[in-house]
């Protein structure tokens, strides 16, 4: 049977698929027909499983192999070029004989003597019966089928090999829930709405937003037919492959998002780390690297690939159904803690607490009330250690519920307005020129309260981030509104780590430019206390202090 080109492009197609755990019942039968009744084809089989695995290796050892540059250029190696050793052993063949000079030794007499190299006997030619061949052939057919078989066999075979281990308003089209084990090879898991968490036996962790639909392929293989998936995949699960209809993204120990959405269109974006994404049908397939904070679309009628801005916050990166949270990148908001959520945005306005009692505020408590100088713990709200309101007189506050103490705790009127909560940002006071954030909401804190935060517990919450808490940032200040009602309003800030000051502002006026709170915070710190102050007057009635977002940074 005669063997084109477009034979072997057919048969390409079928491998890629079955290398790649898609092929169907139909498709391994045409490719077992092929590899049954054509020698060029099983040639080319073994060579491509060859050079397949060979580049896999390479590419997880990312500190042996350099990356092309250029998007448009495959991904190939000496190595593992086969074209290039077949040019080699073909100009082997072809070579002419290199001629030695034949070597020479001195006899007795003093004159050169050429040393001739001692007669190898010709070996006779081996005559080889037709049926000794017809038995070679019929192992090797054999050997070759016999490993057809168990990759046939391995192709079909179930594995358990990851878990669903938490879910949020989660509607499957079959009966899943949290703690459910997925195989390998069982039908689509189509996830119709909600959230799901899934962490497979290699660590690698994909949460799904529905509407979507998967495949499990292997341990370390899926497709995303719909919908949106984020991956979080450490070293030990490197090359973790996520396949759609036109491409395949390799990961290299990374975190990246995939939307593939029902026209075919497919979209990468690379949040830290790198991928390769591989792209493109039959001979215009190609690979290419796609590093933190690059994106790329794959157009699905053509299969070219396309620069896009990268997303930050499009994929949910983590999720908790015990606090109904739902991460996509944002900073953690300590406004939004106060009042009930964790990112920003997720809090309600007006939720708080008050300081006297720990309890939470009533959605229209606008009381006066009076400090009783004790410390409050939080059983309501895990990220808070804390709230509390100092002693009138000039006394050692208790800031934790370790004991921590603050000695310089200045003397105050006694007296405070409702409580700590979340409050909406409406350019209450001027931001610092070069301040990078547009606030939307402040933690509202009037003066003679304190509230401390167990960053611990906020570190553990953001255990999934992969990156460290490195500094709480905000804008201190007082609305201009306050002096509409009191003149010679003051107010103190004091910001304190583990019980130590870090800043501290006296006798801050309504009017005056925000304060910039930015304080580094360091692996071994645990508690952060945000106390607010009458100024040196006592006279802070009617006065709105607020921290305009205070957030906490998570950064490399």
């Amino acid at each position: 049977m005669s063997w084109s080109k477009k034979d072997q492009r057919k048969l390409q197609v079928l491998i890629d698929n079955a290398a790649e755990r898609r092929i169907d019942a139909e498709g391994m039968r045409e490719l077992d027909l092929m590899l049954q009744t054509q020698p060029q084809a099983r040639a080319f089989y073994f060579e491509y499983i060859q050079l397949n695995e060979c580049l896999k290796g390479l590419l997880c050892d990312t500190g042996n192999i350099e990356l092309p540059e250029n998007d448009s250029q495959p991904i190939t190696s000496p190595a593992t070029d086969m074209q290039l050793w077949r040019e080699l052993l073909d100009q082997e063949r072809s070579a002419q004989t290199v001629v030695q000079n034949q070597p020479t030794q001195k006899n007795q007499n003093g004159s050169a003597e050429i040393v001739r190299p001692r007669q190898q006997p010709i070996a006779a030619k081996r005559k080889i019966s037709k049926f000794a061949i017809a038995t070679a052939v019929t192992s090797l057919a054999a050997s070759f089928f016999l490993i057809a078989g168990i990759f046939i066999a391995e192709h079909f075979a179930q594995q358990e090999v990851a878990t669903i281990i938490d879910t949020i308003d989660a509607q499957w089209s079959t009966n899943l829930k949290a703690g459910d084990r997925l195989k390998t090879r069982d039908d689509s898991i189509r996830l119709e709405s909600g959230f799901a968490e899934l962490l497979f036996d290699n660590d690698a962790k994909v949460v799904l937003e529905g509407p979507a639909d998967i495949d499990i392929i292997t341990p370390d293989q899926i497709q995303l037919k719909l919908g949106r998936l984020y991956s979080f995949v450490p070293p030990q699960a490197c090359g973790f492959t996520v396949l759609t209809a036109d491409s395949k993204i390799m990961d290299l120990g990374t975190e990246f998002g995939i939307e593939a959405t029902s026209n075919g269109t497919v979209e990468l974006h690379v949040i830290t780390g790198k991928t390769v994404l591989v792209a493109g049908r039959g001979k215009d397939k190609s690979s290419r690297e796609v590093t933190q904070q690059q994106a790329r679309t794959v157009d699905p009628a053509t299969g070219q690939v396309y620069n896009i801005d990268c997303k930050q916050r499009t994929f949910a990166r983590d999720i908790d159904s015990q606090q109904n949270l739902v991460w996509r990148g944002e900073n953690v908001n300590l406004a939004d803690i106060v009042a009930g959520g964790f990112n920003e945005g997720t809090g309600r306005f007006n939720n708080g607490f008050d300081s006297t009692t720990g309890w939470l505020l009533p959605p229209d408590g606008k009381n006066m009330k009076q400090s009783n100088g004790t410390f409050n713990s939080l059983l309501e709200n895990s990220y808070i250690d804390g709230v509390f309101s100092p002693q009138p007189d000039m006394a050692p506050a208790v800031i934790s519920s370790t004991g921590l103490i603050f000695n310089e705790c200045p003397k105050t009127n006694g007296r405070f307005w409702r409580g700590i909560f979340k409050s909406k940002w409406k350019d209450d006071f001027q931001l610092p020129a070069d301040y990078p954030y547009d606030p939307t909401s402040a933690l509202s804190i009037h003066p003679n309260q304190g509230i401390t935060f167990d960053l611990n517990a906020i570190r553990n919450r953001c255990e999934g981030r992969g990156k460290p808490l490195t500094r709480f940032n905000g804008v201190y200040g007082i609305s201009p509104d306050a002096l509409k009602s009191k003149k010679n309003i003051t107010s103190s800030i004091h910001i304190l780590v583990d019980g130590k000051l870090r800043l501290e502002k006296i006798d801050y006026k309504p009017g005056q430019p925000g304060v910039l709170v930015d304080i580094p915070i360091n692996p071994e710190d645990r508690f952060l206390t945000i106390i607010s102050t009458d100024g040196t007057n006592n006279n802070s009635l009617s006065c709105w202090a607020k921290i305009a977002n205070p957030i906490l940074i998570f950064e490399d």
